[in-house]
């Protein structure tokens, strides 16, 4: 008996000290985020892009386009902070927005609003949110609107960014499912916003779309409350077992995603085309700007 009771112990311990792990590596926060870029040596001496989003540009559980933009960038004297959070929502980022602006930057692209649309599939979605994420009120598209523009005008009243928004990107692989028409319907009131705003859009969505639409899944399924336990299989697949989210997607048969929520290196690509051709548009119009000077 006391040997079972030491062997499901022993087990046990094994299976808390695998999580432990695991979420060590998903969920710590990213290497070039935004109070460690304040600590730097290159805080005040190079051009400063932030990225600013949820667990797509945190890039631990999503293929890391932040890190594809440093990698080009760089070279440039150009500084890329990382100011993505796994699981927020447009809230939780617009309460990040204090280390955000201290970084000062001279480009910001945003990319928000997956969660917002998460929480919209259904009521239990919605009380997962509220409780995981700590919530004041039900997310709504009135709220997730009225959040965006907050985010916005911090940006454009206490930084001199150049500003750009992404609409959203597919939320499962399904384009006709209610969690596509809703990044739809989330990613019009963006480009909604953006042009009231005056900044720019980046059209990501209807990109991948229209990926998709050319080459659909082989076996797309609609996003529902139980991809968090996909997510949660992917996770372990990567940090445990060490396969990339190109292979996790490609067994699940997806095109864009690892499982239905999070970037592979396809899906990353589009959001790095899209931001690098308006980080090097704003930074030239910038550099234009000041010649006249």
């Amino acid at each position: 008996m006391i040997v079972f009771i030491a062997l499901g112990l022993t087990v046990s311990l094994v299976i808390a000290a695998i999580a432990v792990y695991i979420g060590k590596r998903a969920f710590a926060p990213p290497r070039n985020r935004p109070d460690r870029f304040l600590k730097s040596r290159h805080h005040g001496t190079r051009t400063v892009i932030v990225c600013l989003g949820d667990s797509i540009t945190h890039g631990h559980v999503s293929h890391n386009y932040v890190d594809m933009l440093e990698e080009t960038l760089s070279k440039q004297r150009i500084a890329v902070v990382n100011a993505g959070m796994n699981g927020d929502l447009a809230y939780n980022l617009l309460s990040r927005m204090d280390g955000i602006v201290q970084c000062q930057p001279d480009v910001a692209t945003i990319l928000i609003g997956t969660n917002d649309v998460g929480a919209s599939i259904s009521e239990k979605s919605n009380d997962f949110y509220v409780k995981l994420k700590k919530l004041p009120e039900r997310p709504t598209l009135a709220c997730f609107e009225l959040q965006l523009r907050k985010i916005i005008t911090r940006l454009k009243t206490e930084t001199r960014a150049s500003i750009a928004v992404s609409s959203l990107p597919v939320l499962g692989e399904d384009l006709s499912s209610l969690a596509n028409r809703n990044t739809r319907l989330y990613s019009e009131s963006i480009k909604k916003i953006t042009s009231e705003e005056g900044i720019a859009y980046l059209p990501l969505n209807e990109e991948q779309r229209a990926y998709l639409e050319k080459h659909p899944s082989r076996d797309a399924e609609p996003f529902t409350q139980t991809h968090s336990f996909s997510v949660f299989y992917a996770i372990i697949e990567r940090y445990l077992f060490g396969r990339s989210l190109d292979e996790i997607g490609r067994r699940r048969g997806f095109q864009l995603t690892c499982e239905g929520v999070h970037m592979n290196r396809r899906g990353a690509e589009m959001i790095y085309e899209l931001s690098l051709e308006f980080i090097r548009q704003a930074l030239e119009e910038r550099k234009g700007s000041t010649a006249c000077l």
